[in-house]
């Protein structure tokens, strides 16, 4: 039996490994074998693709005999690049095995189309910068109450596509700029971090510099 659903790649293998670790719309996190290889070499982390899973016995190693991408990943700024990256790290890291969630999967579509569709809207930042958090509290973790009005409002536009610079005024990106607590923001993901037990193998400290470069030349002159 053979049957056809959406992926969205979170990590490739190593070396020679041929397992990919995939979040699946309908399986939620999986470890998927890409019997191709001409296939697995077109994806990339953060690709979105659909794939047809082959039956196997045993579920902890699906196999594909087919992959079509869907949305070509567009980068335009390398922190794009390291924005989404996190994103998928966190999601990886955060989401246990054969757990559906429609939500996270969805929310991640929604940041690919958000990457393909990048119209340098004014304030964009603090959309992205929240939308960390939007993904932290799909998985599971609760913010803190200063932040929820905030987290709401970010995953309402990225779902409704409101980020747009043709999107009628008054723009919501303007009203997530001017109530935005980024620092509180971060101050809580690193919390979450920490209570994994590989945190210190996360990329979170070098991601916080990127998004907050006046904050590092600081710390840097005061030492």
């Amino acid at each position: 039996m053979q049957t056809k659903e959406r992926g969205i790649l979170l990590q490739r293998p190593l070396h020679q490994q041929s397992c990919f670790t995939v979040f699946s719309s309908e399986r939620g996190k999986i470890a998927l074998t890409i019997l191709d290889r001409r296939y697995g070499q077109r994806l990339h982390p953060g690709s979105l693709f659909t794939f047809v899973v082959r039956t196997s016995p045993s579920r902890n190693h699906l196999a594909t005999c087919c992959v079509d991408e869907l949305v070509p990943l567009v980068y335009h700024h390398p922190t794009d690049i390291f924005w989404f990256h996190h994103l998928l790290e966190l999601c990886s890291a955060f989401s246990p095995e054969y757990q559906p969630n429609s939500d996270v999967f969805d929310f991640l579509a929604d940041c690919i189309t958000l990457l393909a569709t990048h119209d340098k809207a004014p304030d964009l930042y603090y959309l992205q910068c929240l939308c960390r958090g939007v993904l932290m509290w799909l998985l599971g973790f609760h913010p803190p109450e200063k932040l929820i009005n905030c987290l709401l409002l970010a995953h309402g536009i990225c779902k409704h596509r409101l980020y747009r610079v043709d999107t009628p005024p008054p723009h919501p990106l303007a009203s997530l700029a001017g109530n935005s607590d980024t620092k509180e923001l971060d101050v809580w993901i690193v919390d979450c971090i920490q209570s994994h037990p590989q945190a210190s193998t996360f990329k979170t400290s070098e991601l916080l510099r990127l998004y907050h470069p006046q904050k590092s030349e600081d710390d840097h002159e005061n030492t």
